[in-house]
């Protein structure tokens, strides 16, 4: 009986595992945003995201101050209904800009939308693009905004903290890139939920 009792509860641990794991995030509130697991370190988080589908935009600028802007319409006009269907796409969180040094104090930003519809209407706007991310894991660090946005230094030195206590743990991440991202409107009034992603290699 007791060893029944050992595999009845164990069966309910895994499954109540599960079931967390596929729980939308809080800080997602009323929008949808990819789901994952994650493993919590001393100030920041080892996420295991499954493959995901994107809309993206990239431009070469200085700092992502320069280049959001431009960025954000087009990838808003895209699920505005500017798309091969004609289709309006509910908003969705995060919005994730990838920042690849490129050399001569100039990067790579790609501003990214992700997408519930595996099998989204092309875009039809000059520069938009459909991504599919593989699987991937990623180290988190997550921080908080009162009141403004986060801006480019702001993600800047999280970053720098992120690798500090990677690189204290002996961890393996990508290099030369890192995310930005940002799960809170900018008209929300209250605390500001941002992240910076490492990739882990």
């Amino acid at each position: 009986m007791a060893g029944n009792g050992v595999i009845v509860l164990s069966v309910l641990a895994a499954s109540l595992v599960l079931v967390n794991c596929q729980s939308k995030p809080e800080f997602c509130k009323s929008y949808d945003c990819p789901l994952f697991t994650s493993q919590s370190f001393n100030g920041y988080e080892l996420r295991s995201y499954g493959p995901t589908t994107w809309v993206g935009t990239s431009r070469l600028a200085s700092s992502s101050d320069s280049a959001v802007n431009g960025m954000f319409m087009k990838l808003f006009r895209y699920i505005g209904g500017d798309n091969a269907a004609g289709q309006k796409i509910k908003m969705t969180v995060p919005v994730l800009t990838k920042v690849e040094a490129v050399g001569g104090g100039q990067f790579r930003y790609t501003m990214l939308f992700y997408l519930t519809d595996n099998t989204p209407p092309a875009p039809t706007e000059s520069g938009v693009e459909i991504i599919t991310m593989p699987a991937k894991d990623v180290y988190v660090r997550t921080f908080y905004k009162w009141f403004f946005m986060a801006d480019n230094n702001d993600y800047m030195n999280e970053a720098d903290e992120l690798r500090l206590s990677l690189d204290g743990n002996g961890a393996s991440y990508a290099a030369n890139s890192y995310y930005q991202t940002g799960y809170t409107s900018p008209w929300w009034p209250l605390r500001k939920h941002h992240e910076v992603w490492l990739d882990s290699v």
